[in-house]
């Protein structure tokens, strides 16, 4: 097949396949009856039979066979929603159409009740439920969220042992095929933790001027206290106070909190000579007299207020906007996991509350 037939039949059957038989397509403001059923699946043989094959030549065009295939089903062609509305009835011309002509209808009959002379409660109520649905309301965005443990992937269960094979597919693969955008949600290596903070993915806002975006929201300065002064009672409880009596359970969970603790420090704090290693933060911290200690934990607010302010944090709001998903991930790294990079960087995301 030619290469100026080929692209022909691909025009076609683009510019047809778009909407069904029998539907109705605006264009330029107008609106267009496009085919009768019949005339549709009459199409939709020759243009199947010229694919695949030319009477011509009688030669086979397997790629030209895939690509309108591809247009006809859809396979394979990624959602966009910048490029096209969501493939449901509620988005086609026709019910745009149709709504626009019931409120039509609604404003008429409620402009003749309230120039009508007979008034009484039942016409004042009618007319108030025309009123009340001039506006068309519709269900408010689905919100789904993925939970689980960080780093699992797909599980093989055996009766002698369940094992995960592949330890770095999980919750970030799942958003990242989802959106049909590689990089966007932070992939974790070996199993290990890629997120601490509570992360969200919306379509673009009105005001971006960047494909990409992102807002990360701290938590309140009240909040961010006691955030930080339960951190250290934490440490404080399982480091300095006497533990061995206590049960199994309960010291393993003082332990996980005080990990969890110097974790935090670590990384909030990572820029401050107290916190450049965990043998200098314990040093530090174990000079606390109890575990509201004062003198710690106004070090430790003082600092964190600075942190914050080192981010350039509008009313506890950070934005930061790219080009593409992974030049927006390093700009957000720290705000989301502990800062790996070559130079030392205090990653805030103990205090974030929120990155969208």
């Amino acid at each position: 097949m030619s290469a100026n037939k080929r692209q022909k039949t691909l025009l076609g059957v683009k510019s047809l396949f778009q909407f069904e038989a029998g539907s109705i397509c605006e264009n330029n403001n107008k609106s267009v009856a496009v085919l009768s059923k019949r005339q549709y699946n009459d199409f939709v043989a020759v243009v199947k039979e010229e694919v695949i094959s030319d009477d011509k030549d009688e030669i086979i065009d397997k790629a030209l066979q895939a690509e309108v295939r591809t247009i006809i089903h859809g396979i394979g062609q990624p959602y966009s929603a910048a490029k096209e509305t969501p493939r449901l009835a509620a988005f086609h011309p026709s019910f745009q159409m149709v709504e626009r002509m019931c409120l039509e209808i609604l404003g008429g009959a409620a402009w003749i009740l309230q120039k009508s002379e007979y008034q009484q409660a039942e016409t004042a109520k009618l007319l108030e439920r025309m009123l009340r649905h001039q506006t068309i309301t519709y269900p408010k965005a689905k919100r789904i969220g993925l939970m689980g443990d960080s780093g699992v992937g797909k599980m093989i269960y055996t009766p002698q042992r369940m094992q995960s094979d592949e330890p770095n597919i999980g919750k970030s693969t799942l958003i990242n095929c989802l959106l049909d955008t590689p990089g966007l949600a932070h992939q974790g290596s070996n199993g290990a933790a890629c997120t601490f903070v509570v992360s969200e993915y919306h379509a673009a806002w009105a005001s971006q001027t960047k494909r990409f975006a992102a807002e990360i929201k701290f938590f309140e300065p009240a909040e961010r206290e006691t955030i930080l002064k339960e951190y250290f009672a934490d440490y404080y409880r399982f480091t300095l106070e006497d533990v061995d009596e206590l049960e199994e359970a309960t010291r393993r969970d003082y332990e996980l909190r005080r990990d969890t603790a110097m974790e935090a420090f670590l990384a909030l704090y990572a820029e401050y000579p107290d916190f450049q290693s965990e043998e200098a933060a314990q040093e530090f911290l174990d000079t606390a007299t109890s575990d509201h200690d004062p003198m710690i934990l106004d070090k430790l607010y003082t600092w964190s207020r600075e942190v914050i302010a080192s981010c350039e944090a509008d009313n506890s709001v950070v934005e930061r906007a790219a080009d593409t998903a992974i030049e927006l991930g390093g700009k957000i790294e720290r705000f989301v996991k502990t800062w790996n990079g070559d130079d030392v960087l205090s990653s805030p995301w103990p205090l974030v509350k929120l990155v969208k």
